[in-house]
């Protein structure tokens, strides 16, 4: 009798674990479930020059040209060391990627420079909505782009744009 108690009470366990299981809260998404044709590539444009994330970072330098400072640190999403340069109207990040250094960000905080389809700080949400498209993902502070190997971030407060980040993104 002990015995057949013991049974049900353990099936009784188990029905219960089953239809119980854990909820995964948060804003994690899987962003290996967006299918290869439709990631797109999203380019930086600065005085007709293009660069791109993912790029050796010494081409970068030569279409850039000149920074204005520079600060070097040990990476912290990269083993090696990731390297800052300031320009007047943007920043770039880059890390050392199996031995190369490669441009990894690019960060906007001014008004007088556009990034992809002409999205500058101060546009309106529906114009970035007309410009961009729908968001792949989308926050109360920020609208977020999935490309090939860089994703784009585009940061709001009231409404309004107020940075833009490309921002690396392994496969």
């Amino acid at each position: 009798m002990k015995k057949k108690i013991l049974i049900y009470i353990m099936l009784a366990c188990s029905f219960l674990f089953a239809f119980t299981g854990c909820k995964d809260e948060g804003e994690y998404e899987d962003v290996s479930e967006i299918k290869e044709e439709e990631k797109k590539t999203f380019s930086f444009e600065y005085n007709g020059k293009t660069v791109n994330i993912g790029e050796d970072w010494a081409l970068v330098n030569k279409k850039l040209g000149d920074y204005e400072s520079m600060f070097v640190s040990e990476s912290c999403a990269y083993q090696g060391t990731d390297r800052f340069y300031y320009y007047k109207d943007f920043e770039i990040m880059t890390s050392e990627i199996d031995g190369k250094e490669i441009l990894t960000n690019i960060y906007i905080d001014k008004e007088n420079v556009k990034a992809v389809n002409g999205i500058c700080l101060g546009m309106g949400l529906s114009e970035v909505a007309k410009n961009m498209g729908p968001a792949d993902k989308s926050t109360e502070k920020a609208l977020i782009y999935y490309g090939s190997n860089v994703n784009v971030q585009i940061s709001l407060q009231n409404d309004k744009v107020i940075g833009v980040e490309y921002y690396y993104e392994t496969q």
